[in-house]
């Protein structure tokens, strides 16, 4: 499941590992649906839904929220959107729950510096984390660039040192959702 489409960047990417893995479907949520027009063709091997329109911060009026055939079977969470203090307070109380604990989850847009903005989505998504003692790895050039130099060394090595999109941080965090 990927909250946030965008411009496409990250559904191309979700959706290349799904052909490459020949396997799953893709869920998007987002406000707008320019997705579909973003994305190359050819990666477009594997199911993909998506889904426009606004979360209310009502209970059940989201459908990334309430929607059954994605929240129960996701193996995978990546939230891209809002990135407001109040964006991530509602799908901590309104998505979590209903997504089975074990799931990696990807929350982007954390470290553009050492330490997220206070009242913004990072700054409550690590004090969750934070709360119920649940770690997180941080890729972030800012936060912790040992770890940012040593991932570009293994990209390298594996010949991905020519990104899709360029980009001088990671600014991501991945966890394990309990």
């Amino acid at each position: 499941m990927e909250i946030g489409t965008f411009h496409g960047w990250s559904t191309t990417w979700i959706l290349q590992a799904l052909r490459d893995n020949g396997a799953g479907h893709l869920y998007s949520y987002d406000v707008v649906d320019r997705v579909v027009r973003n994305i190359p063709r050819a990666t477009v091997h594997r199911p993909l839904d998506v889904h426009a329109g606004r979360h209310t911060g009502e209970p059940g009026e989201d459908p990334a929220a309430s929607d059954s055939r994605c929240a129960a079977g996701t193996d995978f969470l990546f939230i891209d959107a809002a990135h407001s203090a109040s964006f991530a307070r509602w799908y901590i109380r309104e998505l979590f729950p209903r997504m089975r604990p074990g799931i990696p989850v990807c929350v982007h847009d954390v470290f553009h510096g050492r330490r997220p903005l206070p009242f913004t989505e990072g700054a409550v998504v690590l004090r969750w984390l934070a709360d119920r003692e649940n770690t997180c790895f941080i890729p972030s050039r800012a936060r912790a660039p040992e770890i940012h130099d040593r991932l570009n060394d293994v990209k390298r090595t594996l010949a991905l040192g020519h990104p899709l999109r360029e980009s001088r941080d990671n600014p991501m965090i991945f966890f394990t959702l309990r």
